[in-house]
């Protein structure tokens, strides 16, 4: 299970964006970093565009997108439950 709140907690508390990945560093416009993996090199440039990619902003969005598409779920799920034991006012009469 996703712990939302501590995602959320931690993409507010990392240096924010944008951050930028090249051949050997991963870091933002505050400051570069090296990237310290046991990958081979064959991979750096991939895992530097991962790190970047995964950025607080996009961690924000993702979890946003989240928790709407969850609250829409529960909505539907609840009109659904509405709708199969008859009452029609608590779905909103919609058939």
């Amino acid at each position: 299970m996703l712990d939302l709140e501590n995602l959320k907690a931690l993409a507010l508390a990392a240096t924010p964006g944008p951050w930028i990945a090249d051949q050997f560093f991963v870091g933002t416009t505050y400051g570069r970093h090296d990237i310290v993996s046991g990958a081979s090199e064959i991979l750096m440039d991939e895992n530097a565009a991962y790190i970047a990619a995964a950025n607080p902003a996009t961690l924000l969005d993702i979890i946003a997108r989240l928790v709407r598409v969850e609250a829409e779920r529960d909505a539907l799920t609840s009109e659904i439950e509405c709708i199969k034991n008859g009452n029609l006012t608590q779905s909103g009469g919609a058939l």
